[in-house]
């Protein structure tokens, strides 16, 4: 397998003929809250207060070399930097092409050493990899239907299309709708297997884009 990465439509070996030294991709950053009770031994842990736990971002950092003619690496510079240097992107490795990172990426160094030049880029991303396509149900429902909607880790609220009215429960709610796209809160997916219950005569797509850690 390449050890190479695509910087939204560009590749780092295929278009730009860089050699990957270096890779750091730390793992997602919990957010961690606690509360300390002045003058006691008590500490207070509001890490999972919203039901779940949140993370922050992270910096993803790739070096190359790159053994083109020297001649070439001004022109190969601005062509990196064109593409990269401020944009947010979908940052997608060979070793894993299943999924993506996607955030603001720039060039953080450019320098050479006799025959050889050094390419630095980083990232800030979000937290998750997210699921390359996204995942879509498409479905005729005619009376009640239990659908299961299975989810990685990365709670989602799924958009509900329908071509007629419909009656939909989950999580212990109820939604009536009429025919059109709809997204309720209420309706979030947990990791695993979600129960959806469709009650009417209509045909239904639902679509939502999983995420891992």
């Amino acid at each position: 397998m390449r050890n190479g990465v695509m910087f939204g439509d560009k590749h780092s070996i295929d278009d730009w003929d860089l050699l990957m030294t270096k890779k750091s991709i730390p793992d997602a950053d919990p957010r961690l809250e606690f509360l300390s009770v002045p003058a006691g031994d008590v500490v207070y842990d509001f890490t999972e207060d919203y039901g779940r736990v949140l993370y922050n971002q992270r910096c993803l950092v790739f070096e190359f070399d790159t053994f083109q003619d020297p001649s070439e690496w001004w022109n190969l510079r601005k062509e990196i930097s064109a593409h990269i240097n401020g944009r947010r992107l979908r940052i997608v490795l060979d070793q894993e092409p299943e999924h993506y990172f996607i955030g603001r990426c720039k060039v953080a160094d450019f320098s050479n050493l006799t025959s050889v030049a050094m390419v630095k880029i980083e990232a800030i991303v979000d937290p998750y990899r997210y699921k390359h396509d996204e995942t879509v149900l498409s479905l005729d429902v005619d009376g009640p239907a239990n659908v299961v909607l299975r989810n990685e880790f990365k709670n989602v609220v799924p958009e509900i299309t329908t071509s007629a009215p419909i009656a939909m429960t989950m999580n212990g709610l109820t939604k009536q709708v009429s025919a059109g796209s709809w997204c309720f809160a209420d309706f979030m997916l947990r990791e695993g297997h979600n129960i959806m219950t469709i009650t009417g005569s209509a045909h239904v797509r639902i679509r939502y884009q999983e995420g891992i850690l």
